[in-house]
C-alpha cells in the first residue's frame, strides 16, 4: 500500500475528488448568491460573508481549495507515506461536505 502512494495516480485521483466537490460547493455559493449568508453555518464562513460579499467569499474558497490542492502535491514529492493519509483524510473531509451538502 505504501509502495502504490508513490504513483501518479495517488495524486491525481485525491486531487479530482478534493477538486470536484470543491466546484460543487462552490456553485451553490454562486448559486445562491447574496442568501448564502442564510445557508452558511460556520460562523467565521458568516462573518467573512458578511463583512465583504458573497463574491469574496467564494474567491476565498477558490484560493484556499489551491493552496490544500498545492499542500497535497508538495507532501506527494516530499514525504509519500505521510501523504497517503493525509490525503486520505482531506477526501474523507470532502465527502462528508458533499454528504452534508445534499442532506441539509
Amino acid at each position: 500500500m505504501l509502495k502504490y502512494a508513490g504513483h501518479r495516480w495517488a495524486l491525481i485521483i485525491p486531487s479530482l475528488i478534493i477538486g470536484l466537490i470543491s466546484v460543487y460547493d462552490g456553485y451553490l455559493v454562486l448559486r445562491t448568491g447574496e442568501d448564502i449568508d442564510f445557508f452558511e453555518k460556520n460562523m467565521f464562513n458568516k462573518w467573512l460573508i458578511d463583512a465583504t460579499g458573497s463574491w469574496y467569499f467564494f474567491f476565498v474558497k477558490c484560493v484556499t481549495t489551491l493552496i490544500v490542492l498545492l499542500c497535497l502535491w508538495y507532501l506527494h514529492k516530499k514525504y509519500t507515506v505521510h501523504y497517503f493519509w493525509i490525503s486520505m483524510a482531506v477526501v474523507g473531509f470532502q465527502i462528508g461536505l458533499l454528504w452534508y451538502l445534499e442532506t441539509n
